[in-house]
C-alpha cells in the first residue's frame, strides 16, 4: 500500500473554485429575489407558481432561503430573506417585500364623499379645487397597447409601489422624488425589459418599484411600451 499523499491542489485553483462558489450563490440568490418578474407570476396572484419557479431555476441555500421565506407569515418572511440577499452583497429583494407586504385591512362601510361647497361671498371661479394625488402612477402607453389597458394594469400595481415608498420612508420621513420606469411588452402581455427611464429619488426606491412593474400583467395584444413615472411626495 502506498503512504503518498494526494496532492494539493495549487492556491490559485483555490480561490478560483472558491469564488466560483460564491459567484454561484449570489446567481441564485439574485434569481430568488427578482423571482416575480421572471417566473411571470406574482406572491399576490399565485405564489404557487413563484415557488416552483424557484426550485427549478436555483439551488443550495438561496432556494432553501425562499422556501422557509414562503413557509412563513407576511410579518416574519420578509426580514429573514432580506438578510440573505445582504449576505451575497444584494442591495435589496423585491420577492422580500412582496412576501411581507401585508394589505390593510377592508373598511366594512366607506362613506360617500362630500361635495365641495364654494366659499362665502365668493366668485364660481373661487370654488375649492378637488386635491391631487402626486403618488398615483401617470402612464404612458405606446405600441400595441390601449392607454385604457395600460393604466389599468398599473392601477393593480399602484399599492405595492406605494409601498416601496412608504418603507423607505421610515429611514427618511420627508424623502421625495421621481420614480420613472420604461416597461417592454411582450405580444403575450408579458413585461421583458423593465429599466430606470430618470429617476430622481432612492436607490433601493427605484429597485423596489421596477420589480413591482415588472411582475405586472397586461392584457394580451402585441408589442409595446408602457412608461410609468411616480412623482412621491409625504403625504402628512
Amino acid at each position: 500500500m502506498s503512504n503518498k499523499k494526494p496532492p494539493r491542489l495549487p492556491v490559485f485553483l483555490w480561490i478560483a473554485v472558491s469564488s466560483f462558489a460564491c459567484g454561484g450563490g449570489k446567481r441564485d440568490m439574485e434569481k430568488v429575489c427578482d423571482a416575480e418578474a421572471r417566473s411571470g407570476a406574482t406572491v399576490a396572484g399565485d405564489r404557487g407558481k413563484v415557488l416552483a419557479w424557484i426550485d427549478a431555476n436555483t439551488s443550495g441555500d438561496p432556494r432553501q432561503a425562499a422556501r422557509d421565506a414562503f413557509a412563513k407569515p407576511a410579518a416574519e418572511a420578509a426580514a429573514p430573506l432580506r438578510a440573505a440577499a445582504a449576505k451575497v452583497g444584494l442591495a435589496s429583494c423585491p420577492l422580500a417585500d412582496a412576501l411581507g407586504y401585508e394589505p390593510p385591512p377592508t373598511p366594512s362601510r366607506i362613506a360617500p364623499p362630500r361635495a365641495l361647497e364654494p366659499i362665502p361671498n365668493a366668485s364660481p371661479l373661487g370654488r375649492l379645487a378637488a386635491p391631487t394625488n402626486a403618488n398615483t402612477g401617470k402612464v404612458e402607453a405606446s405600441g400595441a397597447i390601449a392607454q385604457d389597458a395600460a393604466n389599468a394594469a398599473i392601477e393593480s400595481a399602484q399599492v405595492r409601489a406605494r409601498l416601496c415608498y412608504e418603507m423607505a420612508r421610515k429611514k427618511t420621513p420627508r424623502l421625495s422624488g421621481r420614480v420613472k420606469i420604461e416597461l417592454a411588452i411582450s405580444a403575450s402581455g408579458a413585461v421583458t425589459a423593465a429599466k430606470d427611464a430618470g429617476s430622481t429619488i432612492d436607490a433601493d426606491v427605484v429597485t423596489c418599484v421596477r420589480g413591482v412593474l415588472a411582475s405586472t400583467k397586461f392584457a394580451s395584444t402585441g408589442a409595446a411600451t408602457v412608461t410609468v413615472t411616480y412623482d412621491f411626495v409625504p403625504d402628512d
